[in-house]
């Protein structure tokens, strides 16, 4: 009898403590949680619409990780740069985009040039779909935009722009040839400089 009140005993102990490590989890969870949202909150409170809050937040019930990266780029690039809130809102969907597009399982850190590829070429249209061509201006301007955020992604503690090195996964990643005045058009609506040597 005493043997089994004293195993009693460890296991009764064993499940307090599990429901204590449980519960301190659920706290340090949620503060995290409520950490992210404030950021959310703050980086999208100038946009033009809820929806840059809104995907946000869903990405960040997916893949906090990504969207943790996602308002800490946004941060520095205010912080760098002062961004407009048009470009803001570009970069905002361009990344959810993309990490909506590896069903929100795959982190930045871990995106190979193929993952890239991948999502850029969904964007290619034939002739007959696209008689323009219009797809070439989307396709270059979503390129500006990951070049820059996989660049600062991979060399984090250089605060030059321009000595960030592009990394493995954006390597060989062009803009096309083509309709450059689609691409024009983008990177007026957006702000962007199309020159390579300003990105």
């Amino acid at each position: 009898k005493v043997n089994k009140d004293s195993s009693k005993r460890k296991t009764d102990l064993v499940y307090r403590q599990q429901q204590i490590s449980n519960q301190e989890e659920e706290e340090e969870k949620k503060k995290e949680t409520d950490l992210l949202y404030r950021k959310i909150n703050f980086i999208t409170k100038g946009c033009s619409k809820l929806y840059f809050n809104k995907i946000l937040k869903k990405l960040a019930e997916k893949n906090s990780e990504n969207a943790n990266i996602i308002c800490d780029y946004i941060i520095a690039e205010e912080t760098e740069l002062n961004i407009k809130n048009s470009t803001k809102e570009s970069r905002i969907k361009v990344l959810v985009w993309l990490s909506n597009f590896h069903n929100d399982t795959k982190s930045f850190k871990q995106m190979t040039k193929q993952d890239i590829l991948d999502y850029l070429n969904r964007l290619r249209r034939s002739t007959s779909e696209d008689s323009s061509q219009r797809w070439i201006g989307s396709y270059n301007g979503r390129q500006i935009i990951l070049s820059k955020f996989f660049r600062w992604l991979c060399n984090p503690d250089e605060p030059d722009q321009r000595r960030r090195m592009t990394p493995p996964c954006m390597k060989g990643i062009k803009q096309l040839t083509g309709e450059s005045s689609a691409t024009a058009e983008y990177c007026a609506k957006y702000g962007f400089l199309a020159s390579p040597d300003c990105w």
